[in-house]
C-alpha cells in the first residue's frame, strides 16, 4: 500500500512536474506517468499497469496523464443556419441566448 505524500513532498513533485513538462510531452505523449520529486517511475497507456509498477517500486508517487497536445486554443468549426440579423436585432433563439448569457443583454 502506498502512503499519501506530505505537503512538502507534494510541492516538490509538482515542482518537478512543472520543470519537466515539455520533456514528458515529448517522450510520453498520451501515456500515464508515475513520478516522484526527481524522476519518472513508470509509464504506459494502461493506467492499471502504471499503478502496479509504481506501487511495486516502493516510492511515493503521483500519476499524471500526459496530454496529446498542449494547445491552449483549439479552433472548431461553427455552422450557423437560419440566422437573420436585422439592424440592432439578432433573430435566432440559440444565438440570442448566447448573446444574452455572455454579453448581458437581450436582442
Amino acid at each position: 500500500m502506498t502512503r499519501i505524500p506530505s505537503k512538502s513532498e507534494s510541492e516538490q513533485m509538482l515542482k518537478w512536474l512543472n520543470e519537466n513538462r515539455h520533456t514528458l510531452l515529448d517522450l510520453y505523449r498520451n501515456q500515464y506517468v508515475a513520478y516522484n520529486d526527481h524522476c519518472v517511475i513508470a509509464h504506459s497507456e494502461n493506467l492499471r499497469e502504471v499503478l502496479e509498477l509504481a506501487t511495486a517500486s516502493g516510492e511515493t508517487f503521483a500519476i499524471y496523464l500526459v496530454p496529446r497536445s498542449t494547445a491552449s486554443i483549439q479552433i472548431l468549426p461553427i455552422f450557423y443556419s437560419g440566422v437573420v440579423q436585422t439592424p440592432g436585432k439578432v433573430v435566432s433563439p440559440l444565438l440570442s441566448a448566447w448573446v444574452e448569457k455572455w454579453h448581458g443583454f437581450s436582442s
